[in-house]
């Protein structure tokens, strides 16, 4: 969350449902809870419902996780930080897009992230369950 005493930069965004304003703005979709619960039951629909959930994180409210979410900078967005935020400003000078050590990774790179865990994950369980036999 941003504090509203000083100027945001213009990449900033704000939601269109609650009026909360993130530099960032990613959230992850779904549930963790969800998540978790489909890890434990079997491996192919939790690596699915992670994939998923990874590809999808741009764009949410961090703080009710509507996706209708807007830029600052922009003329909606603008607006709404008035009817919002009255004592907010948005700083001109700043560019449109975050600096790039705050941008998501491309989605690729996420992409190839994921499925590292994933094979990670499929390795653990599999050692673990080689130790469950040699002494279960």
């Amino acid at each position: 969350m941003v504090d509203m005493e000083e100027e945001l930069p213009r990449y900033a965004k704000i939601c269109k449902q609650c009026g909360t304003v993130n530099e960032d703005g990613d959230a992850l979709p779904g549930s963790g809870w969800i998540e978790l619960l489909l890890w434990l039951c079997y491996i192919v629909p939790g690596v699915i419902y992670s994939i998923w959930r990874r590809t999808k994180k741009n764009g949410a409210c961090t703080a009710c996780g509507s996706r209708d979410i807007v830029q600052v900078g922009t003329p909606i967005g603008a607006q709404l930080l008035r009817q919002y935020h009255p004592g907010a400003s948005i700083d001109a000078a700043t560019p449109m897009q975050a600096p790039v050590a705050q941008r998501p990774a491309p989605s690729g790179t996420r992409i190839a992230k994921v499925l590292g865990a994933v094979l990670l994950a499929v390795f653990a369980l599999a050692f673990l369950q080689g130790l469950l036999h040699r002494f279960g």
